[in-house]
């Protein structure tokens, strides 16, 4: 197990996340059809566990079977929404992907273990090798943590997930696995120790552009933010690429991952939050004017969504922004114009995101109302757990180092 400074900082972020999904979930539980599951809170508690030995795990093996631990708690909670007609299919093929992802990555590992024992270490070794066998085995390795990170090409889950399963057991899957996925990137590339730098930059260009894209034809809440936690995923690589030659690279991982956790998993609270007041399945165009019937739930979803953009004074600003300033750094690693594209991208993701998130709020704001409130069931926790996410929001902007322990 690794003892890097960082893992105490994950486990309490992962204990609140899971801790949080939980009285979501009861909260959602109410009113609808099935009883209260004590298997459900033993999977959620089994993938919580998971992810701590995820992000501390030192052997390769290891990784592998704590992140396929993860994965089957996972299967278990998305599946716990029986009243959704496509929920089974979403879970067949969560677990199919998932199933040729770990195949993938034990193929890799093979690799990965011939070639140390057949290759001395050195210049021409395994070790700080860029030939295509080392490489390419440590690329089929990290396929588990795609499919984690719900990035390309391993993305196809993750709307159909997000968009049948219980919705803060959505938010929970968008935030930490990712969170998860991240820092192990960062490990892998110390573990590893082979040049993973221009595989890392494809999946985060592809990733990025893919996934915001992707999100204007969205056509509510919940595939907005699915379709956006495969975008935000380039900016939980990129601190791995350039981990050796800043040294700050894991906390400016920490930051960003963490409040972009936050934000998303908020988001997916606010999202359940209208859900409760007027019915399941609300489109874009069903959130007109909401703001007349819930000016502060729509307030605090806008500012959440400029968390998620990187608007300050949110920290979501802040984290890409820390994230970005490490590129400079890259320009001993990577030709100039790779660097500058992967500056370029990370400007005009921003930028997209902004033009299809502000919708929403714009929406709920300025448009006329559609539907009458009609209270369904309580939404009293989802909108306490939305005001919590923007409380740590603004004050990790104003004092992240009350929160991190480390100046940014």
């Amino acid at each position: 197990m690794g003892t890097d400074p960082w893992t105490g900082i994950l486990k309490r972020y992962f204990c609140i996340a899971t801790a949080a999904t939980l009285f979501g979930w009861l909260e959602w539980k109410q009113a609808r059809i099935g009883d209260i599951s004590v298997v459900f809170i033993a999977l959620l508690l089994a993938a919580c566990l998971s992810l701590m030995m995820l992000v501390q795990a030192a052997d390769l093996w290891l990784m592998i079977i704590s992140a396929e631990a993860f994965s089957f708690s996972a299967y278990g909670i998305a599946s716990s929404n029986q009243s959704e007609d496509n929920s089974h299919e979403s879970v067949l093929r969560y677990f199919g992907i998932g199933a040729l992802a770990t195949s993938v990555s034990v193929f890799g590992l093979t690799w990965v273990i011939g070639f140390r024992e057949s290759m001395p270490n050195g210049i021409l070794g395994f070790q700080n090798s860029e030939a295509f066998f080392p490489v390419a085995g440590a690329v089929f390795f990290l396929a588990f943590l795609f499919f984690k990170l719900g990035s390309f090409p391993f993305h196809a889950w993750v709307p159909g997930i997000f968009r049948t399963a219980p919705t803060p057991v959505a938010g929970f899957l968008a935030a930490s696995p990712k969170v998860a996925a991240g820092f192990a990137c960062l490990h892998l590339v110390q573990i590893l120790d082979v040049n993973l730098s221009l595989p890392f930059v494809v999946l985060a260009l592809f990733t990025g552009i893919f996934g915001n894209i992707a999100a204007f034809r969205a056509n509510s809440l919940r595939e907005m933010l699915a379709y956006s936690a495969i975008g935000q995923a380039s900016f939980l690589v990129i601190p791995a690429i350039f981990s050796r030659q800043v040294s700050g690279a894991a906390g400016h991982l920490l930051y960003f991952s963490i409040s972009y956790a936050v934000a998303i998993q908020a988001a997916f609270f606010a999202s359940q939050y209208f859900e409760n007041q007027y019915r399941d399945r609300l489109s874009i165009s069903d959130s007109a004017g909401f703001f007349r019937f819930h000016p502060l739930a729509v307030l605090v979803l806008t500012a959440i969504l400029f968390s998620i953009i990187g608007i300050p004074p949110f920290a979501g600003f802040t984290g890409k922004l820390l994230v970005m300033s490490g590129l400079p750094a890259g320009l001993n690693l990577l030709p100039s114009g790779m660097v500058a594209l992967l500056f370029l991208v990370g400007i005009v993701n921003t930028v997209l995101a902004a033009g299809y998130f502000l919708k929403i709020p714009f929406s709920m704001i300025f448009k006329p109302s559609l539907l009458e409130s009609h209270p369904l069931r309580s939404s009293s926790a989802t909108l306490f757990l939305m005001l919590m996410g923007l409380v740590f929001l603004i004050a990790a902007f104003l004092f992240p180092s009350f929160f991190f322990s480390q100046d940014f």
